[in-house]
């Protein structure tokens, strides 16, 4: 099976802009740089490319302080998308799978073998159980996914590419494009909850502490 796999990331929206736009990119430059570029780097399975969206009225920031030249990556327009992720060639391939993830995930070293190994066409691929972990990295909780999960993959055929197989504020419709549900167990991905504190929303019972050879251990030694 020919396919192109994208790892779709939500970068710089206007969603995302609060008072100050550059301070809230500067709060984001350690955790992407020292956990989410090192994650994909330490990916046993290379065959992916990044894709950042960006409003087109912050393109013009400065992200230099981003390591985005140490992976294979694209930044673009997030009005334009996904009009504008497909290359000519992509046309001829037997599908497409895209993940959705955000810039201060992580992603343990097997994640794209495993996600690429359960794709199938006309499928999502629902991460049955995924990392919810403090910003010190010390406690964690379990969260079983929901179909509204930060934490989804998609597979389709080119020619059916919509905005409901890329991103994931549209995935409670997704059933109705998409006839398969797969889930996948121990794919190993991970959101990081900024603050100290794990959010009210994560079961608290299920937070524990996590020793640091455990997490470098699950995560692929990202440090």
């Amino acid at each position: 099976m020919k396919f192109k796999h994208y790892i779709v990331t939500r970068f710089f929206q206007k969603f995302d802009m609060q008072i100050d736009p550059e301070g809230w990119l500067e709060s984001r430059v350690d955790l992407f740089n020292n956990f989410h570029v090192k994650s994909k780097l330490n990916q046993t399975n290379q065959n992916f490319e990044s894709i950042f969206l960006v409003s087109g009225e912050y393109m013009n920031l400065n992200f230099s302080s981003f390591h985005f030249n140490k992976i294979n990556h694209r930044i673009l327009n997030a009005e334009d998308f996904p009009d504008n992720l497909l290359t000519k060639e992509d046309k001829n391939l037997d599908c497409i799978i895209t993940s959705r993830i955000d810039s201060d995930d992580i992603l343990a070293k097997n994640y794209v073998q495993n996600i690429q190994n359960h794709a199938r066409l006309n499928s999502i691929m629902d991460h049955s159980g995924y990392f919810m972990l403090s910003s010190d990295l010390k406690r964690y909780s379990i969260k079983r996914a929901m179909l509204d999960s930060m934490f989804l993959s998609t597979c389709f055929h080119p020619n059916d590419i919509s905005i409901l197989h890329c991103m994931v504020d549209q995935h409670p419709l997704m059933p109705k494009h998409f006839p398969g549900k797969i889930n996948i167990n121990g794919v190993g991905s991970a959101a990081i909850i900024h603050g100290g504190n794990i959010s009210n929303d994560i079961d608290r019972q299920n937070a524990r502490t996590l020793k640091d050879d455990e997490l470098i251990k699950i995560f692929g030694n990202i440090r």
